[in-house]
């Protein structure tokens, strides 16, 4: 055989075996979600090989705290002495929904979230877990107070 036609016979077997592990991952995904439909895969492709990354569905994923981001948004408003129509406008939402997520009804949108952060120099760690540190010192001591209740 000439050096050609080994590149051939090496090219078709590289098509073959990416064709056999190609299969094979279809029949584990098969048998993946026949068993658990619940779970999802990711799939990674190679030149000559795939693997399957089954993820397992969320357990025990913290659940944004409603009422607590509705807290910290009041807070931050008094602090700047605005408002609801003033404050919710300057991030663009509608006040009513601004006081529907005031008051834990509503989730606090991330576009929402990032604008507020942008717009008044918080952070979005403050917004949503309630970290003060990457405030500054004026405002800070502002919504204390007012988270502390001393209007």
């Amino acid at each position: 055989m000439s050096s050609a036609n080994d590149a051939r016979v090496g090219h078709r077997f590289t098509k073959s075996r990416m064709l056999e592990t190609v299969l094979m991952a279809i029949v584990i995904l098969e048998e993946i979600s026949s068993r658990q439909p619940w779970k999802l895969i990711r799939w990674k492709f190679f030149p000559t090989i795939c693997h399957l990354h089954p993820m397992g569905k969320p357990q025990n994923m913290p659940k944004i705290d409603m009422p607590g981001v509705g807290r910290r948004l009041e807070a931050l408003r008094l602090a700047l002495d605005l408002n609801r129509r003033e404050f919710s406008e300057s991030f663009g939402l509608d006040p009513s929904s601004y006081t529907k997520t005031a008051e834990g009804e509503k989730s606090l949108r991330t576009q929402h979230a990032f604008a507020i952060a942008e717009r008044w120099s918080v952070s979005m760690d403050y917004l949503f877990r309630g970290r003060l540190s990457d405030i500054p010192d004026h405002l800070r001591e502002a919504i204390l107070s007012h988270l502390n209740g001393q209007d």
